[in-house]
Order: structure tokens, then C-alpha cells, then sequence
């Protein structure tokens, strides 16, 4: 019994000691918790990205706010090492470069704080002068690689691309922003007349440990080994789900004819040096916006019906790719399944029917829809790019801008393709295309994959729940309507196609939805609430990431494809809203449904809308025998993997060197003091502890 009790004891002392030093920390500690990090990337060549040592970077914290914080830091700053906080005009390429040749900074943090953050008058982005260098149509073009003919991205700054061997955090919490100004740098750091304050000073400890280096082939082997029970993982391929659908159900007991089917696609995926920060409003939304908004245009009642029971009329299939910021993954992952005949099914036993594959000479043409958000300013077009178009694909499309209030131009025959999905395609096969953006040839886009690239710079941003339609949500009306015409009229060979509108409400809607709030009524429709329980008030980041936590955007996208190209069945239930066994043709989807006087009845939607891989064929489970890393055929990008506990930020004040020496003597001396204390108490207890005697 003593032996439980003296267990209890020790069992209670070790919870007060762990509440004791909990609340000890966090008297010592201000924890920062909208932070969003800079993590490291891998590719077959090298790593990009950032990361801190296995306990975080330390450093005293400075607010640069202007290039002359900077230079007295470099120059007179005493109490190296630092952590710099930057405004978004002073975060920008020629500092970063100061701050990385001093070698007197442990990392930066860098203020981004919603509706007070300015966009800086420069050019800001964090992609590359040619994006997707060497992975796109013209790799080994002598006239046209790497750009030589037109530089895409002349904002680039290359940023995103670089490998820094510090943490750099995002800080999106104004009150946290307030916090870390006020009452830590200006309080405690801020030189005073120039000259530097003394101890004690505020310091910030920025941890974001990440698990793989070198390159992706290395990170990949190590977490392919096993070597116990529990392997180590160090990195991921980066990548997540296409989604596609088709309104022609063909399946694999039928026959599907070459050159029947126009594919019309678009990306919706975007980066920014910072994990979910970036919505991006021109790049990726406004194409996605509009190929939706067409994709609802045509699957409405009659105008469906024709597309699907002629059997002249050629098939449209709707695509929206993912991972293409990252050297086109979904793209290249979709054509390596056409070239194999497994897409979209991956393959079925003799007495499944699924859909027919679609192999590239079932393509007739393709169409993509790119940037599109800068073409309604002033003096500006939408331009119709290709690589190999026909007169009727050219004539048709301009002829849908004009009866939709769309100018749409060529640009000159010589230029090139901008970057592309399609170019992935048009590696393999000679398919007559079209890609159509806002630019003619260098982006309009001065801030693309940037954080930046936000909706008030489109005329785009919502001060009210999106009932107020705005001058984006009109002119992105217009081209879904002209997108949708000349589909249609590719499809049926039809000079006309004025029955066909898309009403500016679907398009205000959708903006709304991906820009500004997710939790509206259109996304909360058309949610499985067995999938998606709930929905965010703040718009959802296109960034793409690994497969295992995909996008929610993707679900999303998938669900509204299917909901605007499926049938509604009024005659299923939630319990039996699925597809037979036997056939795969369809996918069965259930769905809130509108809300009407408070509630909800919900929806069975019959869809041949569906998820594809978006990996890399690198990373398929079947692998590529012999592949070349470093061939360049493929794109070969890994996300490097951390510790639960291997993000985050907090900030502390730490004392002059003569105080923690002065705190350690003392402590070694009370120390001995106390032993020898203890020792003479020890020896002489049986004079100084009497025991007396019971009578």
C-alpha cells in the first residue's frame, strides 16, 4: 500500500510540474498563429525553398519599413543575429539579396495582413521569366525555347525558385502584426537617435524544420527504404486531382470515332512563396470561372440534349487541371493515360461498363482558357493564341466574341504559344487548338503567382455578401458566352448559336464563391455534407500540394461540373443515390440541394463528372522502368515532409550576456550552497530532528 501511495505522490508532483512549466512558457512566450510558412520543394536537379535548424531560428526582431532600416541594421546593427520584419514594399528581390550577403539575419517575417496590406507599385512575381521552362512544346525548339522569342513573365523575380537556408513566415493577423510592432520592436528594439537600445530586447524564434534535401530523386529513395516498422517519409510528389467531365456518355460497348472530341480546359491551380495564402484572381479563377459558367450554358435542357443524342454532333469534354504551376503535371499525367488507353477509367474486367477511353486521336480540338480578367480595361482584347489552328476554329470563336460584345484578335502567326496545358498535348499530336487570354503576348499580369494577384486589381472584389454585381463578374458574362457559342457551334458545325446565354447571376455567383466567400448558397447546393461538413468564410488557396491533402477547391469544382453537365434524378434518395455495380458510365452524386423556406431536400445528379490523378508518371505506383531523372520528359516535383511540431512562430525577451551569466553563477552557487547544506542538515539529523518518546 505505501508503495501505491508513494507512486500517487510522485504521479501528482509530475501533472503540477507539467502545468507549472505550461504555464510558465507561456509567460516567457507569445505564440504567433496566423503564420504561414515558406516550405521546401524538390525537383530531379536541386531543392527550392526554405527551412530553419531542428529548434528554430532565433534572432532580434527589426521592422524595416523602409531601404534606411535595412542599411542601419547592416551597417551599425549590433545585436546580430536578426529577424527582419518586412512591409510588402521592402520584401522584394534587391533587399532579400542584402539580407542573404550580410549573414546577419536568422529569418524574415514578412506583414500581409488582409485589407490593410498595399500592393506594392512594382512588379511582383515569384514565378519564373518563362514559366515551365523546358517541359512545354518548345523544349528543344532552336527559334523558340526558353523564351527567346517572347519573355511571358517580365515581373518574374525568380523568388520562388530560390533555396534560402532560413525561415521566411507570411504574417496574415493584424492584431499579431500590432503586437509584434508595438509592444516588441518599439518597445523594446527600436533604436533611439540611431543608436541601439540595450538589453533586454524582443526576439522572435521562427521554426519550419523540413525533412528532405538535396533533390527528389534522393528524398524519394531514403523514403522508399525500409528500415523499421514505421518507415520515415521526407517527401511527397506534389500534386492533387484533375477533374473532367463529358456530355456524351460513350462507353466501352460502344464506339468512340476519332476526331470527336473537342477538349476545352483551363488550370486551377496557382503558388506563392507562402502555404495558404494565395487565391490568385487572375490566374487561375477567371478562366476556371468562365469555362464553368459555359459548361452550365450548355448542359441546360435542349441545347444538352441535342450535344448528346446527335451522333454527328462531336462530344465536349470540360477539363481543369491541377499541379500545371509546377511544370504541368495534371496535363502530362492525362495525356500519359490517354497514351496507355486508361483514361478516364483506369481499367475494368470484361463484364464492367465504363466509359470509353479517350485516347489523343479521339481529340478534334482543344481549346484553353488562360488569364483572362485584364482584357475588359481599356483598349484591351482577348486574343486567340495557336499553334496550329484552321480557319473555321479561328473564324468560329471570333465570330461567338462578336454576337457576345467579345473583341477577340490574333496575334502575329510567328509568336509562339504562352504556357500552357495544351502544349503538353500538342507534344504528342498534331491537334488544331486554341488558347485564349488577355494578353497578347507578355502578361498583363503584373503580379502572377504572386500573392498580389488579388481581385481589386480586376475590378473584382465583393464589399457585401455578392449581390452586387461586379464590373468582372459583366465582362467574364460575356466571354463564357462567347467560350460557350463556339463550343457549340465546333460541336454541330452550326453557323449560329444565339439560343446560347450565360446569365451574368451564375458568373457574379461564382466569383463570389472563390474570391471573396465559400460558404455561399451555390457551394453549400452542391456539397455532400458526409464529405464536406462545413464550409470556410474565407476563400480556400489554389496552391497545389500533395495528393494526400488535396484541394477543396478541387471537390468543389468537381461537384458545380457535375451539378451543370449531370442529370438531375428526382426519383433517387440519399440511400439510393449510387451507380450499379455492373457500370461505371456514371457517377451517382448527392447534394444538398437549394434551400427553400429553411430547409434542404436534396439531389441525386447522374454526372460523368470525375477526379483523375494529377501526379506525375514518375511517381505512378507502377513507376517508370529506367526513367531519367533528369531528363526533363516529366515533371519530377516533391514536397518536403515535417514534424507536427515543426511550424511555428513565437516571440520572447532575451537579457544582455552579463545577465544570463550573472543568472548561471548564481544558480551554480545557490546550488552548492544548498548541497552543503543539505549535507550538514543530513549529518546531524539525529541532533537537530529528536524523535520523542511515546508514553
Amino acid at each position: 500500500m505505501a508503495v501505491v501511495d508513494q507512486f500517487l505522490c510522485i504521479f501528482h508532483l509530475f501533472l503540477v510540474s507539467l502545468v507549472l512549466c505550461d504555464r510558465t512558457s507561456q509567460k516567457i512566450y507569445i505564440s504567433l498563429t496566423a503564420t504561414h510558412a515558406c516550405f521546401r520543394r524538390l525537383n530531379a536537379t536541386h531543392q527550392i525553398g526554405c527551412t530553419s535548424s531542428i529548434k528554430g531560428n532565433v534572432g532580434v526582431v527589426h521592422h524595416v519599413e523602409n531601404n534606411t532600416d535595412l542599411d542601419w541594421i547592416i551597417d551599425k546593427g549590433p545585436h546580430q543575429p536578426y529577424i527582419a520584419l518586412m512591409t510588402a514594399d521592402t520584401f522584394n528581390v534587391t533587399n532579400i539579396n542584402r539580407i542573404r550577403k550580410s549573414q546577419k539575419f536568422n529569418g524574415i517575417m514578412v506583414i500581409h495582413t488582409v485589407n490593410v496590406t498595399k500592393v506594392p507599385e512594382f512588379s511582383f512575381s515569384t514565378d519564373k521569366a518563362c514559366p515551365n521552362d523546358g517541359y512545354g512544346l518548345y523544349k528543344d525548339d532552336a527559334e523558340y525555347a526558353h523564351c527567346r522569342n517572347v519573355t511571358w513573365n517580365t515581373a518574374a523575380n525568380n523568388l520562388m525558385f530560390q533555396d534560402f537556408d532560413f525561415p521566411i513566415f507570411a504574417l496574415s493577423n493584424q492584431t499579431e502584426v500590432d503586437t509584434l510592432v508595438e509592444k516588441c520592436y518599439k518597445k523594446f528594439n527600436q533604436p533611439q537617435n540611431g543608436v541601439a537600445r540595450k538589453y533586454p530586447l524582443c526576439a522572435a524564434e521562427l521554426k519550419d524544420r523540413m525533412k528532405a534535401a538535396k533533390d527528389a530523386e534522393s528524398c524519394t529513395r531514403r523514403s522508399n527504404l525500409v528500415l523499421n516498422l514505421v518507415p520515415d517519409q521526407y517527401c511527397d510528389p506534389v500534386g492533387d486531382y484533375n477533374v473532367h467531365a463529358n456530355f456524351k456518355a460513350v462507353n466501352t460497348t460502344q464506339t468512340r470515332r476519332p476526331k470527336s472530341v473537342i477538349l476545352a480546359a483551363t488550370r486551377m491551380d496557382t503558388f506563392s512563396l507562402f502555404d495558404g495564402l494565395t487565391v490568385t484572381a487572375n490566374s487561375p479563377v477567371t478562366g476556371l470561372v468562365t469555362l464553368l459558367a459555359a459548361a452550365q450554358a450548355l448542359g441546360q435542357g435542349a441545347i444538352k440534349k441535342e450535344l448528346v443524342e446527335n451522333d454527328n454532333h462531336k462530344d465536349i469534354m470540360f477539363a481543369f487541371f491541377q499541379g500545371e504551376s509546377f511544370d504541368y503535371i495534371g496535363s502530362s499525367r492525362m495525356v500519359y493515360e490517354m497514351e496507355k488507353k486508361q483514361f478516364p477509367v483506369k481499367g475494368t474486367s470484361g463484364e464492367v461498363v465504363s466509359i470509353h477511353p479517350i485516347e489523343l486521336g479521339h481529340l478534334s480540338h482543344i481549346v484553353e482558357l488562360g488569364q483572362l480578367g485584364y482584357a475588359q480595361l481599356p483598349a484591351h482584347n482577348l486574343w486567340l493564341h495557336s499553334s496550329n489552328s484552321t480557319e473555321q476554329l479561328i473564324t468560329t470563336f471570333k465570330k461567338a466574341g462578336s454576337t457576345s460584345d467579345v473583341t477577340m484578335e490574333q496575334p502575329p502567326l510567328q509568336q509562339p504559344l504562352p504556357p500552357a496545358s495544351m502544349q503538353r498535348f500538342l507534344r504528342k499530336a498534331h491537334i488544331p487548338n486554341l488558347f485564349i487570354s488577355d494578353h497578347q503576348a507578355e502578361f498583363d499580369n503584373k503580379y502572377y503567382h504572386s500573392r498580389f494577384d488579388i481581385p481589386s486589381l480586376i475590378h473584382g472584389n465583393y464589399s457585401d455578401n455578392g449581390t452586387t454585381v461586379t464590373d468582372l463578374a459583366r465582362f467574364l458574362q460575356g466571354v463564357s458566352t462567347a467560350v460557350a457559342r463556339g463550343l457549340y457551334m465546333l460541336a454541330t458545325n452550326k453557323t449560329n448559336a444565339s439560343n446560347i446565354q450565360v446569365e451574368t447571376s451564375t458568373v457574379n455567383q461564382l466569383l463570389y464563391c472563390f474570391l471573396q466567400n465559400p460558404n455561399c448558397s451555390l457551394f453549400q447546393s452542391v456539397i455532400n455534407t458526409t464529405k464536406l461538413s462545413k464550409l470556410a468564410d474565407k476563400p480556400y488557396p489554389f496552391d497545389t500540394r500533395v495528393q494526400s491533402s488535396p484541394s477543396t477547391n478541387t471537390y468543389l469544382v468537381r461537384q458545380l461540373l457535375a451539378s451543370y453537365t449531370g442529370d438531375y434524378l428526382q426519383d433517387r434518395t440519399k440511400d439510393n443515390c449510387s451507380r450499379p455495380n455492373n457500370d461505371y458510365t456514371h457517377e451517382f452524386y448527392w447534394m444538398q440541394g437549394p434551400e427553400a423556406n429553411g430547409s434542404r431536400t436534396g439531389m441525386c445528379i447522374r454526372s460523368t463528372a470525375n477526379e483523375s490523378d494529377a501526379v506525375s508518371p514518375v511517381f505512378h505506383k507502377t513507376g517508370i522502368p529506367d526513367y531519367n531523372w533528369t531528363s526533363g520528359e516529366y515533371s519530377t516535383w516533391t514536397e518536403s515532409v515535417w514534424a507536427n511540431d515543426a511550424i511555428s512562430v513565437r516571440i520572447f525577451l532575451i537579457p544582455s550576456e552579463e545577465i544570463k551569466v550573472t543568472t548561471l553563477v548564481t544558480g551554480i552557487a545557490m546550488f552548492t550552497v544548498s548541497m552543503v547544506a543539505v549535507y550538514f542538515i543530513n549529518k546531524r539529523a539525529d541532533i537537530l530532528f529528536t524523535t520523542q518518546t511515546a508514553y
